[in-house]
């Protein structure tokens, strides 16, 4: 989540410059994934890891959906699938939707275990 968060934070001043409204969804997006990456840290339940995916899937959809029919304002990425800075942000949500259902499966089984 970490890595989502810089990553945006990267891009940030274009999308100020460009599209305001998407600049200022990167800050709520940039402020969650530092929000989830501290509890992820520190407490680490099951409620952390589904929102750390589901962030994670949501900024996934928002990518493809801005690279195939575009954002209100925002129609200049269409068809731009190759930027660095986009494939690594789909690498590293990919990943951290990953870890996060493994997490939430692994923990589901903790815990049929001890109940059990």
């Amino acid at each position: 989540m970490a890595a989502v968060a810089a990553i945006h934070v990267l891009d940030l001043p274009g999308k100020l410059k460009e599209t305001p409204y998407l600049g200022y969804l990167y800050i709520v997006l940039i402020v969650a994934a530092l929000v989830i990456t501290e509890r992820l840290f520190t407490v680490a339940t099951k409620l952390d890891y589904l929102a750390a995916g589901a962030l994670a899937a949501a900024v996934l959809v928002a990518f493809v959906i801005n690279r195939t029919v575009g954002m209100p304002g925002a129609m200049d990425d269409i068809g731009n699938w190759l930027e660095p800075l986009g494939l690594l942000s789909l690498v590293v949500e990919v990943f951290v939707v990953w870890q996060s259902v493994a997490a939430v499966r692994a923990i589901s089984r903790i815990r049929v275990l001890v109940v059990d």
